[in-house]
């Protein structure tokens, strides 16, 4: 059995700055790349960049939400005497990671420690 992919391409006319264009030309005749092939690759380029960057404004939205709920839920389960939340943690089974990441561009580093539940 043999697989089938037709891919099909769409016209478009777009307006580029000049000083875009002519710095493209010049970049696409040192690769020696057609042109047509330059901007799909950078348009394919930007959109997974474009996806990142919604992807982690995302999380962060939702990661700030959460911190909210937690702190509102401890601060229920506290005023409720709950006796879990008074017992230290299993500190043998807990150890602080370091995790690192970066924007796409790479010009911004940061970096957090979050506990890691370990078996």
């Amino acid at each position: 059995m043999v697989d089938l992919y037709i891919y099909f391409m769409k016209v478009i006319s777009l307006n580029i700055d000049e000083t875009i264009f002519n710095e493209t030309e010049k970049i696409v005749a040192a690769m020696k790349k057609p042109r047509n092939r330059y901007i799909n690759e950078a348009i394919d380029f930007y959109n997974k960049h474009q996806k990142r960057a919604m992807l982690e404004r995302k999380l962060q939205k939702e990661s700030e939400v959460l911190k909210v709920h937690l702190k509102i839920g401890m601060a229920n389960s506290r005023q409720e005497g709950d006796i879990l939340m008074d017992q230290p943690m299993m500190s043998a089974n807990l150890r602080n990671t370091d995790y690192r990441f970066s924007t796409h561009s790479g010009s911004k580093s940061e970096s957090y420690t979050q506990p890691v539940f370990t078996s």
